[in-house]
C-alpha cells in the first residue's frame, strides 16, 4: 500500500468512524489492520459497536491505552 492510500484510508477513518480516535494501519498475522486507539474503555466501548470487523478490506482492531476518566484515588 503506497502513502497515498494509506493517508486517504486513515483520513476516511477520521471521518467515518470517530475524529476523537487515533488510526494506524500495520500489516498483521491476518493481513491488513486499521487499528482504532480510543484513549478510553468507554469510547472504545461506543467505536465498537458501530465499528465491523472488517473495514475497506482490512482487519479492525479497537483498543485503549488509558482510562483518563477513571479518578486516580480509585486505582
Amino acid at each position: 500500500m503506497n502513502q497515498e492510500t494509506k493517508e486517504e484510508l486513515l483520513l476516511r477513518a477520521i471521518v467515518e468512524i470517530d475524529s476523537e480516535c487515533a488510526y494506524y494501519i500495520k500489516q498483521g498475522g491476518l493481513g491488513r489492520t486499521l487499528y482504532v486507539d480510543a484513549i478510553t474503555d468507554k469510547k472504545a466501548s461506543d467505536v465498537r459497536k458501530k465499528l465491523p470487523i472488517m473495514w475497506n478490506n482490512m482487519y479492525t482492531v479497537v483498543l485503549y491505552t488509558k482510562d483518563i476518566e477513571k479518578p486516580l484515588d480509585s486505582v
